[in-house]
């Protein structure tokens, strides 16, 4: 070690091969026996040394949001465009979505800080699903919810929120689609607890994104709505819009009523 002044910082030292004066120096007693490292704290996961792992929460939460949009924009398009001709969801509206999902959503999500449970939960083998029991719970229903909400809208939306085909057509569905994913964000910070709002106080950004993503939303429906091909909506169609999403609450809430085997899941 030639840089002494360094090492003499250092809390500890490490020497490879022979022992140094500068290490005994610095550490009071030195041992030339082999150690082994049995964990290592990287970031938000901790490593073995077996090869598994105790990961955060954060990336199934962000998993989970992604799918959800895209199987159930995918499923919607493909059902509607089979019976009908026609899509609930144009290009530029499923590209909004994916774009708001890549930043806002990552954001809101995976800076949800792990909590000490972490450290007593079970570790997870590299080995495992990517994909987990609980996630598919949760998975399947909200994109069951979510197409049959934009089915409904497709095919009954003129009659049941009384609105024109064009505005049906060009917005209310994807309003109504881009506020589910807004509910489901709140959903997703707990994939087995039903409470999803413990711990919301502390994380200052995911609630910053929350609010960011629904000023753009308003913007895109009420001020760019030639760029994204809409109408304009009224409060009427606006509060429509937020209690079709918000079910999404009390849904996810029942789901996590039914127990599955097979939690490979963190401590959240």
């Amino acid at each position: 070690m030639r840089d002494n002044t360094i090492v003499r910082k250092l809390f500890a030292c490490e020497s490879m091969g022979s022992a140094t004066i500068i290490c005994t120096d610095k550490i009071g007693t030195l041992t030339l026996n082999e150690m082994m490292v049995t964990e290592v704290c990287l970031g938000k996961e901790i490593l073995s040394e077996h090869g598994v792992s105790k990961m955060s929460t954060t990336v199934f939460h962000f998993l989970r949001e992604a799918l959800t949009i895209n199987f159930a924009a995918l499923i919607s398009n493909f059902v509607a465009s089979m019976c009908s001709g026609k899509v609930p969801l144009t290009a530029v509206q499923i590209l909004w979505v994916n774009l708001k999902m890549d930043i806002l959503a990552a954001l809101a999500l995976a800076t949800e800080q792990p909590t000490n449970k972490l450290t007593k939960k079970p570790y997870v083998s590299r080995s495992g699903p990517l994909i987990t029991i609980v996630m598919w719970r949760n998975l399947v229903a909200h994109v069951l919810f979510q197409v049959t909400i934009l089915l409904t809208l497709q095919f009954k939306g003129s009659s049941i929120i009384g609105v024109d085909e064009k505005v049906k057509d060009t917005l209310i569905i994807f309003n109504t689609f881009v506020l589910c994913q807004v509910f489901n964000e709140f959903n997703a910070r707990k994939l087995v607890k039903k409470n999803i709002f413990e711990g919301i106080h502390k994380n200052k950004l995911f609630l910053a994104m929350i609010g960011i993503t629904v000023l753009l939303q308003v913007v895109v429906v009420e001020f760019l709505n030639k760029f994204a091909g809409t109408e304009r909506l009224n409060w009427g169609q606006w509060r429509a819009s937020i209690g079709i999403a918000a079910l999404s609450w009390p849904i996810d809430w029942l789901v996590k009523c039914i127990l599955v085997c097979g939690n490979e899941i963190p401590a959240e």
